[in-house]
């Protein structure tokens, strides 16, 4: 077995950016709407897995349609 120790950018993928951006624009009140065509999906149905369904997001969801 080899350890080696890295820097963690060199650790972390682009889809992990992708989807904490996604995760922290809904946190900060973003639209969903507008954050699907910010990924570049046509359906938010695909943008809607890039979160999870956590009661801090549900709650920043909410806030954008009362």
């Amino acid at each position: 077995r080899i350890e080696e120790t890295l820097p963690k950018y060199k650790l972390v993928a682009s889809h992990t950016g992708r989807r904490t951006f996604a995760t922290l624009y809904i946190l900060r009140g973003g639209k969903i709407e507008i954050l699907s065509k910010l990924l570049g999906h046509s359906d938010i149905a695909v943008t809607q897995k890039y979160f999870k369904d956590t009661p801090e997001v549900i709650a920043a969801l909410s806030k954008n349609y009362i």
